[in-house]
């Protein structure tokens, strides 16, 4: 069978809010923003613009496709270092939701992006990863941390036990993870970041605070605009959104070229509200 939606073998990201559900309607609203402003600026330190992403709504989640022929050697460590960092500075001084805690699963392989939403073994095992209870129970045993990320084992074997960045090999541990349910069995990779110390806490610092920049402005009008009654949907999308804007430089002065030749571009063109996959 030949299908006609391309496969691309790309990087998948899925990343999870701890506790959403346990937060009220405003908090959750918060923690939305706060989780999309923590993935733009680690997409961004890691040289990899919001816009030459895929990226699928999980309610107290994000599903993110990164785009093909990155450097994962650099741009992978540099997006754990960035959202580390993001992710302290966010917590410094915490909203009405307060402490933001993520689960986060890295898995690569063949992506396709079809009707209803990715197709992929790599999206499938990522997710799995994420919600697995290996993830759960390493999170809560650090309460020190805001941080858990679990690597599929072939992508830990491929980018992360070399050592690349400042993310050293035995920073990971070997897990297996079962889900019983779902028929689903791997080995894979759990590190724990811990506290932001030295660069990266230099880093964290020099970070604006989340909901205080030109975004602000619209997430409230959009707000706002519930007296009135007039496009409150679209507006709190937009403005809740990627930025318009991606032509934010990488601190380190890398940049990727690699989006205009992205064939999913062919196929689709606006999945802004999709639904949550169900894996």
């Amino acid at each position: 069978m030949t299908l006609d939606v391309p496969g691309v073998r790309r990087v998948t990201l899925v990343v999870d809010v701890e506790a959403y559900s346990l937060r009220d309607n405003r908090a959750q609203v918060e923690l939305q923003q706060t989780l999309l402003w923590t993935l733009e600026r680690a997409c961004t330190r890691a040289g990899v613009g919001v816009k030459q992403c895929l990226r699928q709504d999980r309610g107290d989640g994000q599903l993110v496709i990164l785009p093909p022929g990155i450097d994962e050697s650099r741009q992978l460590p540099l997006l754990l270092r960035g959202t580390h960092a993001a992710l302290h500075r966010a917590n410094q001084v915490p909203g009405i939701a307060g402490r933001m805690r993520l689960r986060a699963a890295l898995s690569q392989g063949i992506v396709h992006r079809a009707a209803t939403g990715f197709v992929g073994r790599s999206v499938v095992h990522a997710c799995r990863l994420l919600d697995s209870a290996v993830l759960h129970e390493v999170l809560d045993d650090h309460e020190d941390t805001d941080l858990a990320l679990i690597v599929s084992d072939d992508l830990y074997t491929d980018v992360f036990s070399h050592g690349y960045g400042d993310t050293a090999p035995d920073a990971f541990q070997r897990v297996d993870v079962t889900v019983p349910a779902k028929r689903f069995a791997a080995p894979a990779w759990v590190h724990v970041p811990g506290p932001a110390t030295g660069a990266v806490l230099r880093e964290a610092e020099r970070l604006p605070p989340p909901g205080r920049g030109p975004r602000t402005g619209p997430v409230l009008a959009a707000f706002a605009g519930a007296a009135a009654g007039a496009g409150l949907v679209e507006a709190a999308i937009t403005a809740l959104n990627w930025p318009a804007d991606d032509t934010a430089e990488d601190p380190d002065g890398h940049h990727d070229h690699h989006h205009d030749d992205d064939p999913f571009d062919d196929v689709f063109t606006d999945y802004s509200d999709w639904d949550d996959p169900v894996y």
